[in-house]
């Protein structure tokens, strides 16, 4: 196995979720990966090279090397890493920082294969990279395949597939949701790292409270924090957590029900219609550095993706 570099059309596209998920396949096959940066952010931590590294359960810390000086000592350093790894997949920056003619080129002196991912949110334009050996299109509405491929026929070679849009890869955890409201934990559960997907209001429904609520058992109801009657309502179903709003606290009945079912609480300071719109301040680039966005991420390639040729630009 070999070099594989990671560049993309726009920042937030997915290469640090892209990179940990091939070097779980990586992993699948028996052999051992390492993860590089080329640009980190800044001369210190780095939060997406210590997500990859925490997530591939990385042996060693990546060496600080530096990818604007000189290539022959560059590829020394690389060579050095391939005698006790069997591949290395650099994520570098995006097309936006350096331009993808620079990172074929580096790519190239490297002797690595690049693989560019491109947003489909941030608009791919009509002529796609011709540097990069792959593309692969993240966050693709689900009616727009076709039209796609018809845009890319003349990249059908380098088009190693065309990942849908997906609500798992859109979500956001529980703490995420608590910092952005400035919200204050009243049952904090060891539940405040999980994904959300779904979220329901509590109003004044019609239908039986049970038949609305138990819909989705993986929600956050957000309430009125002087409703309890919709608050106990919507404890009475499976959810991942209730909010509050307008600041205030719960009933003493129910915090003895949120803390008996050991379902998470938290009271916004802002009223319903605030706290919503500030949740969705969220979207649309979430966080994707979650272990359980990789595990989806990973399955996403296998189902849409040419495997054979993504496990190629790895040889």
């Amino acid at each position: 196995m070999g070099i594989l570099y990671i560049t993309s059309n726009v920042g937030s596209a997915g290469k640090t979720v892209l990179a940990a998920a091939i070097c779980q396949m990586v992993n699948d096959l028996g052999k051992i990966p390492f993860y590089l940066k080329a640009f980190p952010k800044g001369k210190g931590s780095d939060s997406d090279t210590n997500f990859a590294i925490t997530i591939t359960q990385q042996a060693k810390t990546p060496p600080a090397l530096d990818f604007s000086s000189n290539v022959q000592a560059l590829k020394t350093s690389l060579n050095a890493l391939l005698s006790t790894n069997d591949t290395i997949i650099i994520e570098g920056p995006a097309h936006t920082t350096i331009p993808e003619s620079e990172s074929a080129e580096l790519a190239n002196k490297l002797g690595a294969k690049s693989l560019a991912l491109f947003d489909y949110r941030d608009k791919i334009g009509p002529n796609p990279t011709d540097f990069a050996d792959g593309i692969i299109v993240n966050s693709t509405p689900k009616y727009r395949n076709q039209e796609l491929n018809i845009q890319l026929s003349d990249k059908k070679t380098k088009l190693l597939g065309i990942i849908p849009e997906d609500r798992s890869m859109l979500s956001v955890t529980l703490e995420q949701i608590c910092n952005q409201l400035n919200a204050q934990w009243i049952v904090k559960t060891d539940t405040v790292d999980r994904l959300v997907t779904h979220f329901l209001i509590g109003g004044n429904i019609m239908d039986p409270g049970y038949h609305y609520f138990g819909r989705n058992p993986d929600k956050v109801v957000i309430v009125r924090g002087d409703r309890p009657d919709i608050q106990l309502s919507a404890l009475s179903s499976p959810l991942s957590a209730l909010i509050l709003t307008n600041g205030h606290h719960p009933t003493e009945y129910v915090l003895h029900e949120s803390e008996q079912l050991e379902i998470p609480l938290m009271v916004s300071p802002l009223d319903t219609p605030s706290t919503i719109a500030s949740i969705g301040e969220l979207w649309p680039k979430p966080n994707p550095c979650h272990h359980e966005k990789v595990v989806r991420f990973k399955t996403l390639l296998e189902k849409h993706c040419n495997i054979d040729k993504l496990r190629l630009l790895l040889s």
